[in-house]
């Protein structure tokens, strides 16, 4: 799932020229500050507090949480010192968790307008059951997390054929042709006009 966030006034990302995810701790509070940066931190945004605290405080979940950079092209404004940019940025959660809070964590975070969608990065390789998700028919398992990234890309790689080119169904009725007028149906009683 993917919030929006934003970065503390004196927080920076150096180095960093793309979008590549930069891992983070999140705070019950709803601030962030990077693994291997401290200097990168800031907070939730205010419409996304409150489901991130209530995310946080239960024990039974692991999050794993990176920030991605928007590009400065989208309107980030350079500091003044030089290989240090403010961006705009979004916090990327995993959640890792029992199946018993399968249904309850779906239903939370769909309650708070969030759906679950397929992780990319995924640190522990678990089963991978998304309440979002239709679930594997009677039988199948669950795949594993570090699957996903390689049934990611066998989808990606199959080869689109062309689709015939349909004619126009109304194009039959295009026509500069002069039509004969079909007789008066005799279940009709009503002159019609001519």
């Amino acid at each position: 799932m993917e919030i929006p966030a934003e970065l503390s006034d004196n927080a920076t990302f150096k180095g960093t020229g793309s979008s590549s995810p930069v891992p983070v701790r999140l705070h019950s509070s709803g601030d962030f500050t990077g693994l291997d940066d401290l200097n990168a931190r800031g907070h939730v945004t205010m419409d996304s507090l409150k489901m991130v605290q209530g995310l946080t405080v239960e024990s039974s979940l692991t999050l794993q949480v990176f920030c991605t950079l928007e590009d400065q092209s989208s309107g980030a404004v350079p500091k003044k010192r030089p290989h240090v940019t403010q961006h705009k940025v979004c916090l990327g959660i995993i959640l890792y968790g029992p199946m018993y809070l399968f249904d309850d964590v779906g239903e939370y975070v769909q309650h708070h307008g969030i759906y679950l969608q397929d992780p990319k990065g995924c640190d522990l390789n678990v089963l991978y059951c998304n309440p979002h998700n239709l679930r594997p028919i009677d039988g199948e398992p669950y795949p594993y997390t570090f699957d996903l990234d390689q049934v990611d890309q066998q989808t990606t790689s199959v080869a689109l054929e062309g689709l015939p080119e349909e004619h126009d169904l109304l194009e039959a009725l295009n026509t500069s042709e002069t039509l004969h007028e079909t007789r008066q149906p005799a279940a009709i009683k009503a002159q019609l006009g001519t």
